[in-house]
């Protein structure tokens, strides 16, 4: 969605999927040193900060708005406990967001980096 509203013709999105994304990521899964990649984890880290405020200004506007009939909004999820809500979040937040740079990084220091399948597989 993000991408296709970059580009100012109408383009559906399977065919950005498939036309742009998916060859981008068969040539960085082809990639054997990330050290290139690893230089510029910076770029992402701020992505993902600027996505972070772009989440909490969202949902601040969105929660000053007027809706009818009023939003209700419950800390605790009306079905399963607390603890199972939190780790589920915690586990894709950390997953999602604290790999963007480890894993180039750690990658160009393996001696075999032809096992990273593996170690990632295993970290999981």
């Amino acid at each position: 969605g993000a991408l296709a509203g970059l580009i100012p013709a109408k383009v559906s999105k399977p065919l950005l999927r498939w036309t742009v994304i998916m060859p981008m990521f068969c040539v960085f899964a082809l990639m054997k040193d990330l050290s290139q990649l690893s230089k510029i984890a910076w770029v992402g880290m701020v992505g993902m900060a600027l996505e972070l405020l772009g989440i909490l200004m969202g949902c601040i506007l969105g929660s000053s708005m007027e809706h009818d009939p009023p939003r209700t909004y419950s800390k605790i999820s009306p079905k399963g406990d607390l603890s199972s809500m939190v780790g589920i979040t915690l586990s894709a937040f950390i997953f999602g967001f604290a790999i963007l740079p480890t894993v180039p990084s750690v990658r160009s220091q393996m001696q075999t980096p032809e096992e990273m399948p593996l170690v990632l597989r295993d970290a999981v």
